[in-house]
């Protein structure tokens, strides 16, 4: 450690930047899921974010190519969140959660018909 602050998270995802979803119906369909909490630390799928137990996370999905889409946020109660994107295809879902209430995310996105097009891995939260 260096200057006294912790070292960072590992594998910080910027909502911005592209992230690989475990599923992609189509190269256009894109899904980027990113959460954070007020320390400014940041996690993508596969990635681990600590936060104070009752710390407030923003969970983040960007979304491209899917018009109509529903994006679901899903921890391992079942579904949590749930958003339906405008006609064009592209749009930003968030949500808040903490580690209490949530021991992992991940985002679900379904077409206008219901069938899957894109699925991340989950962000693990956990009580620091």
């Amino acid at each position: 450690m260096s200057g006294g602050r912790p070292p960072a998270e590992p594998g910080p995802t910027e909502p911005s930047t592209p992230h690989p979803a475990m599923f992609a119906r189509a190269p256009a369909e894109a899904i980027t899921l990113a959460a954070r909490h007020s320390a400014a630390r940041r996690a993508g799928p596969g990635d681990r974010l600590a936060a104070a137990v009752d710390e407030p996370c923003l969970v983040r999905a960007a979304i491209h190519g899917v018009p109509h889409a529903t994006v679901t946020f899903h921890t391992e109660l079942g579904a949590a969140h749930r958003a339906t994107l405008p006609a064009a295809g592209t749009g930003t879902v968030e949500w808040r959660t903490r580690p209490r209430e949530s021991g992992f995310v991940r985002a679900e996105v379904r077409d206008a018909d219901g069938a899957m097009a894109a699925l991340s891995n989950p962000v693990l939260l956990e009580a620091a």
